[in-house]
């Protein structure tokens, strides 16, 4: 269909222009502006909120700036700035993310501060955002600047909001005001500190989130259990700590501190005692940093990649291995080249590809350019190895969503997954129970997919089982969970080690034939633990230490 904006330029969409949809519309993306069109145009933003949204002259919000028409020049839409390399605040809150891209306290400190700011120039405009919630906001890749989205929704003077999360909604407020903005962003900035809502964790009296906001019991309540996956407290400023504790825990409603000094937290590495353990743990080595990723003997901590005595001072990168002789092989995008380590002989891989990302999978390394997924593909030579590529699977050029494995594919709001199954294989399988959802996390690996998403406020786990064919499936879907984040390893046996939401290790065959699941509670196993494997022998790390496990004989 053809549009036109304000201004009659014409406009048309394509499949590659699609960004994402939600409950109102979808966005397309073209150059450096984004359209949103609406799903019912009697939807669209007066152009008299447009107007009174055009005071919010800040480049990192978002504001809806022009009507895009139809045909018959009829509004359907806006147009607004975009921007690229950015990603959904929430996904800033896993344990996985936090390591991987090494969110330290200083970064959370400022990434805060920026969004107070921004939330304290728009009170400043008389406009009040209401629904302020982490999918309401971007993140750059450099962590420095909080872009706000979804600024069409915001309460003007003339225009009532009509949207608000039950997971940002102050339950004490009778009225939208700038103290129930500061209620919702106590919310969210507690979340990027800690990864944990403020009234999640379990309670003995309370169960529902909606029971604990109304009667204030936080997870400063000293009756709450908290996941072993949150960061300790201890990453808070005392100034937002105190007023955290007041806001979730007394009723308070102010503003936040204007500044917050960062706090360094040395984290001591964990020392797992057999002695209380169900389990037989082993200690296999303790690496002078603390440990982000492993496969096949190769590991990446924070001082680098590392396979014996070779390292490689780099820690954002993928593994993966040249599978004719299984050398452990390190990956990363550098200024979109894709860059090659050998880690067994200690050099660089010479290889001319240009792309946007890296992925791995199951020892393999795929790379995105554009609307193609490619595997790469090592070939051994007495002078060196060679690279090249081959087409893996097409993908939308901005609707591909990339986590270990797999491959998330919106196509018009409905959900498809391209699963890096196997050598020269992606089967591409319909999810239609994650419709309507917002991804934060995901992983595929040995026919087992785990995909966390929130929507209407509910963070929930989906554990998929594929049959060996990828023709049919069955799923699990855990609702509201505590902490965000997938945490699995699938045995070359193909028996799944699951590390839940709230520290119990669950272990069940990667046949959806076989519905049998074992549930453990251990001291020595919980949310702090990262859980691989090495064949059929299952490893966890925690801190600087990498373990091997399996269960005692009694």
């Amino acid at each position: 269909m053809e549009y036109y904006t304000a201004n009659n330029q014409r406009l048309i969409f394509t499949q590659a222009d699609f960004k994402g949809s939600g409950g109102e519309g979808s966005v397309y993306v073209q150059g450096g502006h984004a359209y949103k069109i609406y799903t019912d145009p009697a939807n669209v933003i007066p152009t008299a909120k447009l107007d009174e949204l055009s005071v919010l002259d800040r480049p990192e919000i978002l504001r809806p700036k022009h009507h895009v028409l139809d045909g018959n020049r009829v509004p359907v839409g806006y147009v607004m700035d975009a921007v690229s390399d950015a990603l959904p605040l929430g996904r800033t809150f896993t344990k996985t993310f936090r390591d991987k891209n090494q969110l330290t306290p200083d970064i959370v400190v400022n990434l805060v501060l920026a969004l107070r700011r921004g939330v304290q120039y728009i009170h400043g405009k008389g406009i009040t955002i209401v629904d302020l919630n982490e999918n309401n906001f971007l993140v750059d890749s450099a962590f420095h600047t909080i872009y706000f989205i979804d600024v069409d929704s915001y309460q003007t003077p003339s225009f009532a909001a009509t949207v608000l999360s039950e997971s940002v909604r102050d339950r004490h407020a009778c009225v939208f005001s700038d103290l129930s903005d500061w209620f919702s962003f106590a919310v969210v900035s507690f979340q990027l500190f800690t990864g944990i809502h403020p009234y999640r964790g379990a309670h003995p009296g309370y169960k529902s989130l909606d029971e604990r906001m109304k009667a204030n019991v936080s997870v400063f309540n000293p009756r709450v259990k908290l996941p072993s996956a949150c960061l300790p407290f201890d990453v808070i400023p005392n100034a937002y700590r105190d007023w955290y504790e007041a806001v979730f825990e007394r009723g308070y409603r102010a503003a936040p501190p204007e500044t917050a000094q960062s706090i360094v937290v040395l984290r001591a590495s964990a020392v797992a005692n057999p002695g209380h353990s169900r389990f037989v743990i082993d200690l296999l080595q303790d690496f002078p940093a603390d440990i982000l990723d492993y496969l096949n003997g190769a590991v990446v901590t924070l001082d680098g990649v590392t396979l014996g005595t070779s390292v490689w001072p780099q820690q954002d990168v993928v593994l993966g291995c040249v599978l004719h002789n299984n050398t452990p092989i390190a990956a990363r995008v550098d200024r979109g080249r894709l860059r090659l380590f050998d880690l067994m002989r200690g050099h660089e891989i010479a290889a001319d590809i240009a792309c946007e990302a890296v992925i791995g999978s199951e020892g393999r390394i795929y790379v995105k350019r554009g609307g193609m997924l490619l595997e790469v593909c090592f070939v051994g030579m007495p002078a060196g190895t060679l690279v090249s590529t081959r087409q893996a699977s097409a993908v939308p050029e901005q609707a591909t969503h990339l986590f270990p494995g797999v491959a998330f594919l919106d196509l018009l709001g409905s959900w498809y997954a391209s699963l890096l199954a196997a050598k020269g294989s992606a089967p591409q399988v319909r999810l239609k129970d994650l419709d309507g959802y917002r991804l934060i996390d995901a992983r595929y690996q040995k026919r087992v997919l785990m995909v966390v998403a929130v929507k209407d406020g509910s963070i929930d786990k989906f554990i998929y089982r594929f049959n060996d064919q990828f023709s049919s499936h069955d799923v699990r879907i855990v609702h509201d969970i505590s902490v965000p984040g997938v945490n699995f390893a699938v045995l070359d046996t193909g028996v799944c080690l699951h590390m839940t939401h709230d520290d119990q290790l669950e272990v069940f065959s990667n046949s959806p034939s076989d519905k049998m699941v074992n549930v453990f509670s251990d001291p020595e196993l919980n949310g702090g633990c990262t859980l691989y494997k090495n064949g059929s022998q299952g490893l966890f790390a925690r801190g600087s230490g990498l373990y091997r496990f399996s269960m005692a004989v009694t």
